[in-house]
C-alpha cells in the first residue's frame, strides 16, 4: 500500500506498515509492552514469596507497585496488537494512567525511604511529601493533555521517577549507621539503568515512533518498526529486576514508616504551639 513505508538500514529493508491504519505495525512496540508487563508481573511474584523477612512494608509497597506498572504495560500491549493507533488512543491512555498511578507508589517510597535516612529534615520532606501528592493529578492531566505525545510523557514520568528512586536508594548505600546491605550501591546503578531505558524510549519516540511515519523513519538510527520501544523497554526491565535482586540478597535492616514522620512533626509542633503541651509520642511510659 502506498501508506506503507520501506525502511533500510545497512545492507537490508523492511517494510513498516503505518500504524495509524493498520494495527500491531509496529511489532518491536508489541513486543515490548508484553515483555516489560509480564517481566513486571515475576518481579511481583518474586517479591512477595522470596524467603526474606526484612522491610515488610517496603516489599509489600513495591510487590504493588510491580503489579500496578505490569498491568499498565500489558493493557497497552494488548492494545497495540488489537487496534491502530487512532482506535485505540483510548484503551492505549488506560493503560499509560495505571502505569502512573504505579509510578506513584515507587514516588513515595523514595521519599519514605529518604526520610528514613536523613532524619530531622523535616522541612524538606514535607516538601517531598506535598510534591509527590501533586505527581499523579499532574502528570495524568498532562497525558490526557497532550494526548497525541502521551507516550513520551509516561516514559519521560518514570524516567523521573525511577532516577529519584535511584538518588535515594544511592543515599542508602552511603548512610554509615546501615549494617549491612552492600549491594545497594549496584542496586542503585541498576535503577540508574531503568531511568535511563525510559528516558532513552521517551528521546526516540518522535524519530521512531508512529509519528516518525510520515516521512519513513528518515531520521531514526534503528530500523522502523518499534524497535527503539523494545530496547528502551529492555534496559527498564532489566534494570528494576536487577534491583530487586540486589536487595534481596542483601537486604537492609530499614522500613519505610506510615504515617511519614514529616508529618507527624507538622501536626505534632502545630499542636504543642497551640494548646501548650509536650508531643505524646516524647513522653514517659506511665506518664498519661
Amino acid at each position: 500500500m502506498d501508506s506503507d513505508c520501506v525502511v533500510g538500514l545497512g545492507l537490508s529493508s523492511s517494510v513498516v506498515q503505518d500504524p495509524y491504519i493498520h494495527p500491531a505495525a509496529h511489532e518491536g512496540t508489541c513486543a515490548a509492552f508484553f515483555l516489560v508487563g509480564i517481566g513486571m508481573w515475576l518481579t511481583a511474584l518474586v517479591l512477595r514469596f522470596a524467603p526474606v523477612s526484612a522491610s515488610p512494608k517496603l516489599r509489600k509497597a513495591l510487590t504493588a507497585a510491580c503489579l500496578l506498572r505490569g498491568i499498565g504495560y500489558l493493557l497497552e500491549g494488548v492494545t497495540h496488537v488489537a487496534f491502530n493507533q487512532r482506535d485505540g488512543l483510548a484503551l492505549a491512555l488506560s493503560g499509560r494512567a495505571v502505569v502512573m498511578v504505579s509510578l506513584f507508589f515507587w514516588l513515595t517510597l523514595a521519599t519514605g525511604l529518604a526520610e528514613v535516612v536523613w532524619e530531622g529534615m523535616h522541612i524538606l520532606w514535607l516538601t517531598s511529601w506535598l510534591m509527590s501528592f501533586l505527581f499523579l493529578p499532574g502528570v495524568l492531566s498532562c497525558l490526557f493533555l497532550f494526548s497525541q505525545h502521551s507516550t513520551t510523557v509516561a516514559m519521560s514520568a518514570a524516567g523521573v521517577v525511577d532516577f529519584y528512586w535511584a538518588c535515594m536508594w544511592a543515599g542508602v548505600a552511603r548512610t554509615s549507621w546501615i549494617r549491612g546491605g552492600v549491594a545497594n550501591g549496584p542496586a542503585a546503578g541498576m535503577l540508574v539503568l531503568a531511568a535511563s531505558g525510559s528516558f532513552f524510549q521517551a528521546a526516540t519516540e518522535n524519530l521512531c515512533g508512529p509519528p516518525a511515519h510520515a516521512d519513513c523513519y528518515k531520521d531514526c538510527f534503528m530500523n522502523g518498526g518499534g524497535w527503539h520501544s523494545f530496547m528502551g523497554s529492555s534496559l527498564c526491565l532489566l534494570g528494576h529486576m536487577f534491583f530487586v535482586g540486589f536487595w534481596l540478597l542483601d537486604a537492609v535492616p530499614m522500613d519505610v514508616q506510615w504515617p511519614p514522620k514529616a508529618w507527624e512533626q507538622f501536626i505534632g509542633s502545630k499542636a504543642g504551639d497551640s494548646q501548650g503541651v509536650v508531643e505524646p509520642a516524647t513522653l514517659p511510659p506511665g506518664a498519661d
